[in-house]
């Protein structure tokens, strides 16, 4: 019988981070400054525009370790 099955954890955005004036300011600046406003269509639009969003907030923000609390 094989062992137990290894869990697969997923790193987070430290979205609480945007709290402090100074990162909340620099994610906004990369954001505004990375956004594409091209006509369009508003599907691709909205797919670039949120993976732009979400590696911003990678970069300013962090990330979480993936690991659960009690394995840390």
């Amino acid at each position: 019988m094989p062992g137990p099955r290894k869990r697969k954890y997923e790193k987070r955005i430290k979205w609480t981070q945007r709290k402090e004036d100074m990162k909340w300011s620099e994610f906004k600046t990369n954001v505004l400054k990375s956004m594409d406003c091209d006509g369009q269509d508003v599907n691709k639009w909205w797919k670039t525009n949120a993976e732009t969003v979400r590696t911003a907030a990678r970069e300013v923000l962090g990330q979480t370790s993936g690991k659960p609390h009690s394995m840390k």
